[in-house]
């Protein structure tokens, strides 16, 4: 199976028991209307890292995301789903991000308290180390190290005001 990424239109809520399972290759989907989703649904796909459950969402099968490899679920619901031990059976190496408020209920929850850890949605880190008020501060460096934030080499130190990269790290220019 080499089909790499599926996007659902509006008017699809049903995904169907292992109507995906065990296709390799799959690297993307958008679910965004989805309602249920059946039992082994995405079983075994192995290339599927992320996935994000709308909060339209009201049932999730067993096994459904079972052995993939995620290495994070947004879930977008307030109230944590029923669901078994098997549905995210090896979570143990994946985040789970959860709305505002809703890390206690997700970490009791089964099935989901399984996860490495769980965050909530808007927690992820942006890169930005340090942030400094001093307008003395001066940074002097080689302009080849100077990155835009679309990964473009600059052909000198920044002068306009906004956000760049420095030897990796994000660099905040006021």
């Amino acid at each position: 199976y080499q089909l790499s990424d599926v996007t659902f239109l509006n008017n699809i809520t049903t995904i169907g028991d292992r109507a995906f399972a065990a296709c390799s290759a799959l690297t993307a989907i958008d679910i965004p209307n989805v309602v249920s989703i059946g039992e082994y649904a995405f079983w075994n796909c192995t290339s599927l890292t992320s996935v994000e459950i709308p909060n339209t969402t009201t049932s999730i099968g067993r096994w459904s995301f079972a052995w993939c490899n995620l290495t994070s679920v947004t879930v977008n619901k307030n109230e944590p789903l029923v669901i078994d031990e098997y549905t995210f059976i090896d979570a143990s190496n994946t985040t789970l991000y959860v709305p505002v408020g809703c890390v206690d209920v997700y970490s009791a929850a089964d099935g989901w308290k399984d996860f490495k850890e769980i965050k909530e949605i808007g927690s992820a880190p942006s890169g930005i180390e340090h942030i400094s008020e001093d307008d003395n501060i001066a940074i002097k460096t080689q302009s080849d190290n100077w990155y835009d934030l679309s990964g473009r080499k600059l052909q000198s130190i920044p002068v306009q005001k906004g956000i760049y990269i420095l030897n990796g790290k994000k660099i905040a220019i006021k």
